[in-house]
């Protein structure tokens, strides 16, 4: 396909169903960076993003068969990202003994696995280990606006520094907290945590 030709999506999964490589590394190009985005969201991993998309596309390559009946290929492409991306999840989560009830609902707070409490409490455990290690300033900026819910303008008042100082100083001490998180967990148990905790902690890691 020679370049400038205009993307027709039909004809090149019409095209790759018939075993057109040459079409399938043009539906590669142009998906590619758009799906990578999508598993990045889940995953918050490059490195899994990357494998991920490998992945997808080698499921792609062997259903082509039946591409030319698919009739919107882009759900069909992220169904089978998302799909890809539980399976795995869950197999991680299993192996660790991270999950013991996949499908209790985020929030339902009347309900938690033996597992998953044990989790939450060494998460909270080691927070609270990553902001001790901080530096004063950064600690006294932290504790004020993400356990005291203060605003900027409270917490520059109350240290006498600038906003703009308080702005720095929390952007740096979340940078150290979430790096002390992603050092003590491998990504996979991050992966495992994040499906288990309340959408309010998300920020943490």
């Amino acid at each position: 396909m020679h370049t400038g030709t205009p993307y027709n999506e039909k004809e090149i999964l019409k095209r790759i169903a018939a075993d057109d490589a040459e079409a399938f590394a043009v539906l590669f190009n142009h998906w590619r960076n758009k799906l990578y985005t999508y598993i990045y969201r889940m995953t918050e991993s490059a490195d899994i993003a990357e494998d991920m998309v490998q992945e997808v596309f080698m499921s792609v390559w062997k259903k082509r068969n039946c591409l030319a009946d698919i009739e919107c290929f882009d759900a069909w492409l992220f169904r089978i990202s998302k799909n890809r991306f539980l399976t795995v999840a869950k197999r991680k989560a299993m192996e660790k003994r991270v999950l013991s009830q996949v499908a209790v609902p985020w929030g339902y707070a009347d309900y938690r696995g033996s597992d998953e409490m044990l989790l939450h409490k060494q998460l909270e455990q080691q927070l609270q280990v990553a902001i001790e290690r901080l530096p004063l300033r950064q600690k006294q900026v932290y504790q004020l606006l993400r356990i005291e819910n203060a605003n900027q303008e409270e917490a520059a008042l109350k240290l006498n520094i600038s906003p703009s100082t308080v702005k720095n100083h929390f952007t740096e001490a979340l940078r150290k907290v979430k790096r002390y998180i992603h050092n003590y967990y491998n990504v996979w148990m991050l992966f495992c945590i994040k499906l288990t905790l309340s959408p309010a902690l998300w920020f943490y890691i």
